[in-house]
């Protein structure tokens, strides 16, 4: 709280300086023990705590058994999902640079041999490791 002078003729600074202490907390820095009540109530706390942990682990029990998905289940469901998404997005991405060099070239398909050879190279790919994923997992 930081410190005062005083003369102890000020009545302001020596209430300020008086400081009470519940008898708890004098136990808890005396004695280093809690009173039997509140030491209750903290077991209690403990039991409250432990029998909601065991809810949940129940009910997390039961949406595994129901659905056959474990957090492990759920964390590669959503590996496979992103990976599958990586892929849409290069397909697009390859797609709209053929469309742009069809459009930069009309009449010349010619020209636009390479990005249509990565598209084609991209789409195969896909189909493999989706067969791969397929028979394979």
């Amino acid at each position: 709280m930081g410190s005062t002078i005083s003369c102890e003729q000020c009545p302001a600074a020596s209430e300020a300086s008086v400081f009470t202490f519940s008898e708890p907390l004098v136990l808890k820095l005396t004695e280093g023990v809690l009173p039997e009540v509140q030491q209750q109530e903290h077991q209690v706390h403990d039991i409250k705590e432990r029998e909601w942990m065991e809810k949940i682990q129940c009910i997390e029990d039961l949406h595994t058994s129901a659905y056959s998905l474990s957090f492990e289940g759920f964390n590669e469901l959503c590996r496979r999902l992103e990976q599958r998404l990586d892929t849409m997005k290069g397909n697009d991405r390859l797609k709209r640079e053929v469309e742009k060099c069809y459009r930069a070239h009309p009449g010349e398909t010619l020209q636009c041999r390479e990005p249509v050879q990565k598209f084609e190279d991209h789409i195969d790919l896909t189909r493999l490791r989706t067969i791969k994923e397929k028979y394979h997992s």
